[in-house]
């Protein structure tokens, strides 16, 4: 994340306080896993998940195409992530 935060024009501090922030929340929400796993089964919390990462990634990738449209949306990025 922080590699990517330096591509978009983040400053390296920045680009660390944003990674902090990911991963915080990647523990967070960790556990939301834990829990539906215990609900729903694997296969469904396997599936939900991978249409999020999906959704994510696209996101992430329309954010650098409107980039190079519109430079000084540098923030766009962390919407995916």
């Amino acid at each position: 994340t922080g590699t990517l935060m330096t591509m978009t024009g983040y400053s390296a501090e920045n680009a660390v306080w944003i990674n902090a922030a990911v991963a915080g929340f990647n523990f967070l929400f960790a556990f939301v896993g834990v829990y539906l796993m215990d609900r729903l089964g694997r296969r469904e919390v396997t599936l939900y998940s991978l249409g999020g990462i999906t959704a994510s990634l696209g996101m992430i990738a329309l954010s650098f195409v409107i980039m190079e449209i519109h430079s000084h949306w540098n923030a766009l990025p962390i919407v995916g992530l």
